[in-house]
């Protein structure tokens, strides 16, 4: 069974320096790289629930969270290697996967799409974005395509640019589990068509957990 987290961020103005001794020397040397608040304030957010799943699912104590880092980047547990995560953030949107097999996660806000897609995608992915019937419904086919895209390279650990039109997601949807909701469209990629449960939370809620 894959688990499905996603978090509204229902306030921007808290301290970051309130929660960054939660997160992990990486993750606080990443976090005071960023100019923007907003990008502090998701990033830290990210880890923040990412390490709450995991204490509350798998019963870790915080301090036995260690991330390593395959080589494309993708974070797994140095001591938990069997445990599956990955992470999405766009906007005030943040999506975590977390299963026993292969997860990948992709969380977009809705927005005008390209007109030019064959760059990117399969002719059979083309297809399906051109046959929409109006323009609204063009950017919800061609943001279902590139987040089940970004699902699967990222569940697999590999590059996206060179990846974009190895694999067709529209002959393997029934791969994928989509939810468009509020303005965001999710993706998460199912390998073995693995039953999924979705969680919602709140940065409130999620905040509330923490001592400051």
């Amino acid at each position: 069974m894959i688990e499905l987290y996603i978090m509204t961020i229902n306030d921007f103005c808290f301290a970051v320096n309130d929660y960054i001794s939660y997160v992990s020397r990486e993750r606080r040397e990443k976090i005071r790289k960023y100019k923007l608040r907003a990008d502090k304030l998701r990033s830290v957010l990210s880890e923040l629930m990412l390490r709450k799943i995991l204490t509350g699912k798998f019963g870790f104590r915080n301090s036995e969270i260690v991330f390593e880092y395959g080589i494309y980047g993708k974070p797994y547990i140095n001591n938990a290697r069997s445990i599956e995560f990955n992470i999405s953030h766009a906007d005030s949107v943040i999506a975590i996967a977390v299963g026993d097999c292969a997860v990948g996660v992709d969380v977009e806000m809705l927005r005008d799409a390209p007109l030019n897609v064959a760059c990117f995608f399969t002719d059979n992915e083309v297809d399906y974005i051109n046959h929409a019937k109006s323009i609204s419904m063009r950017s919800i086919c061609f943001f279902t395509v590139w987040t089940m895209k970004e699902a699967f390279v990222k569940a697999k650990g590999i590059s996206l640019a060179p990846q974009l039109k190895s694999f067709d997601t529209i002959a393997n949807i029934n791969e994928f589990i989509t939810i468009i909701e509020n303005g965001y469209i999710v993706s998460i990629y199912v390998p073995n068509r693995e039953s999924v449960v979705v969680h919602y939370i709140s940065s409130n809620e999620l905040l509330a957990g923490y001592i400051r």
